[in-house]
């Protein structure tokens, strides 16, 4: 579409770019290699994410219609306007430019777009059970923006409909969110929806260690029936010792919604037990409920220990710096009008040394 609207005639012209303001001038990913215009929208820039203010500001200039400059003029300033308009549109580059016609330069257009991000994601397998293996565990990104528009999540979409040998290009990182050293160590592990991810890999790693200490699994989706994933992992791993305390939360089954939070509060006299056993605290998901979380597990230490606002909040603080409390966060708020529910799905990669 995209092409389409630019005219572009050969997409498949290798290109290379040259800074005409000096080496350091050009911030773009072509610098080093020739590439191909399909290959620039495909793969290196951004066309999927809404335009921040600078970016309308550069395409005023080449609006094809007086009105639709001083409109883009308008929201080039970043103030309440332009928030209500992105709310309400959350518009791609090819929706961009149906809403404003322009008539810009293809090699500006290559400049000032932004580069693609990377993604990243939590491996959700055991390097010693699948030892020629990474799995991700992704929810597949679909939604509606109040204007009406069905947007698709770049990567998830990417993922799922790869086709069984496709190759995609990954690189890992070093994170603290791994296991205690000792297997004896008690852990408590939160992870609502896919922020299952990286407590599988904990539970399948536990099957091939001795000596464990014990494991609870505090895990939260909407239904039981709808996307509770891993039900018959989590359950065999409960069965095996792997886990020894597992409490589920759906939002949805019942008329008043539950979440991993509030289990924790539940669970409140097992949780302050573990942790005066030294427990690790993993919680991995999305931003606002890792906040949710956090606010619980203050609830729990001011309550079940008897310590002021102040004294939990500094013991929280304690178990941060000493690494007992990790988190791997995650995701964004979306503008959906109404979002479809996420589709999560498992993903295996074969690693080829």
């Amino acid at each position: 579409e995209l092409l389409e609207i630019l005219r572009v005639k050969d997409a498949d012209t290798r290109y290379e770019l040259k800074p005409t303001g000096g080496e350091d001038s050009l911030s773009t990913p072509f610098t080093t290699l020739p590439f191909t215009i399909r290959e620039a929208f495909t793969d290196f820039l951004d066309i999927t994410s809404p335009p921040k203010p600078e970016f309308l500001e550069v395409f005023a200039h080449f609006a094809v219609h007086p009105g639709d400059k001083t409109k883009l003029q308008d929201l080039s300033k970043g103030t309440e306007e332009y928030d209500s308009w992105l709310e309400h549109n959350y518009p791609t580059l090819p929706e961009l430019f149906n809403l404003f016609p322009v008539s810009i330069p293809l090699e500006l257009l290559l400049e000032k777009l932004p580069q693609m991000q990377t993604r990243f994601y939590s491996i959700s397998s055991s390097p010693n059970m699948y030892p020629n293996e990474v799995h991700l565990t992704v929810s597949v990104v679909k939604y509606v923006t109040p204007s009406g528009k069905q947007h698709y999540g770049v990567a998830s979409n990417f993922l799922a409909n790869s086709k069984f040998g496709a190759k995609v290009k990954v690189f890992s990182r070093h994170s603290d969110f791994s296991l205690p050293k000792s297997p004896a160590t008690p852990i408590l592990l939160v992870g609502p929806g896919t922020g299952l991810a990286p407590l599988r890999s904990f539970w399948q790693e536990r099957a091939h260690l001795k000596d464990l200490g014990q494991a609870a699994l505090f895990f939260g989706c909407r239904s039981r029936n709808e996307d509770y994933i891993y039900e018959k992992e989590v359950a065999n791993a409960k069965a095996r010792g792997l886990l020894s305390h597992v409490s589920v939360a759906f939002s949805r089954d019942s008329a008043k919604k539950v979440y991993v939070q509030d289990k924790l509060v539940e669970e409140a006299d097992m949780v302050v037990k573990l942790l005066t056993e030294g427990a690790h605290v993993y919680v991995c998901g999305d931003a606002t409920m890792a906040t949710g979380v956090k606010d619980a597990f203050k609830q729990i230490v001011q309550t079940k220990m008897g310590l002021s606002a102040e004294a939990s909040a500094k013991y929280m603080d304690e178990l941060t710096k000493s690494k007992r409390y990790l988190t791997d966060v995650f995701g964004a708020a979306l503008p959906s009008k109404k979002a479809d529910a996420p589709v999560p799905n498992t993903i295996s990669f074969e690693v080829l040394c």
